[in-house]
């Protein structure tokens, strides 16, 4: 997983990761269910990971008795950036 990456490269300790729980109609694929939010805070840096592995609402993996590879969710997302950085707020206006 990509997190184990992130490890080696920013180190191991001082991750906050929380497990999400499933949401109605997500199911495990085989043993495994990952959804997962992990942050990390360092010197000029926050860095926050996200992982998923579950078939979403509906996915069964099967269409008709026929097998439908790729009917789950799999991903995985990072971002890097300086906790200083404050971006500006800037209210929609009308047309």
């Amino acid at each position: 997983m990509l997190k184990f990456v992130l490890e080696r490269r920013y180190g191991e300790a001082g991750w906050n990761c929380t497990a999400i729980p499933a949401a109605p109609g997500e199911t495990k694929i085989g043993d495994e269910f990952i959804k997962n939010h992990c942050e990390k805070t360092i010197p000029n840096r926050v860095i926050v990971v996200e992982n998923r592995f579950y078939r979403k609402p509906g996915q069964t993996g099967f269409i008709n008795g026929q097998y439908t590879p790729g009917e789950f969710e799999s991903s995985a997302r990072v971002e890097v950036w300086d906790p200083a950085f404050k971006q500006p707020y800037v209210a929609p206006t009308s047309p």
